[in-house]
């Protein structure tokens, strides 16, 4: 596969997205973005991603961004049994536990750090 992940270690999102890419695309390229010092403000960064945010997947010139959509997209790509594409009751119940934290986990885990 040509492409390159853009992600940083210390993003969860990021993470998610790095840890399917390595396990599903081995050899995709990963490019640890310094986001805190800017990176993700350069102008070529920006074309990709005009959100700013990690991770991002440039799959020979396909934008992709948001970690769930990467993590399905490369699934997908390979054909993988993780993402079963012939079986809608399967594949439903992956979305369904990929999108879990986005209702419940994070909101829970964001109010947390706020407050301490």
């Amino acid at each position: 596969m040509k492409g390159v992940l853009y992600h940083n270690i210390y993003s969860p999102p990021s993470r998610m997205a790095f840890l399917a890419a390595k396990n599903l695309t081995p050899d995709l390229e990963i490019f640890d973005l310094d986001i805190f010092h800017g990176a993700q403000n350069t102008p070529d960064f920006l074309k990709m991603n005009p959100m700013h945010q990690v991770p991002t997947l440039d799959h020979d010139g396909f934008i992709v961004t948001e970690s769930r959509a990467i993590m399905i997209y490369l699934a997908s790509l390979v054909n993988s049994p993780y993402y079963p594409a012939n079986d809608l009751k399967k594949k439903i119940l992956v979305d369904s536990r990929l999108f879990m934290d986005a209702t419940n986990t994070t909101y829970v885990v964001k109010n947390f750090a706020v407050r301490n």
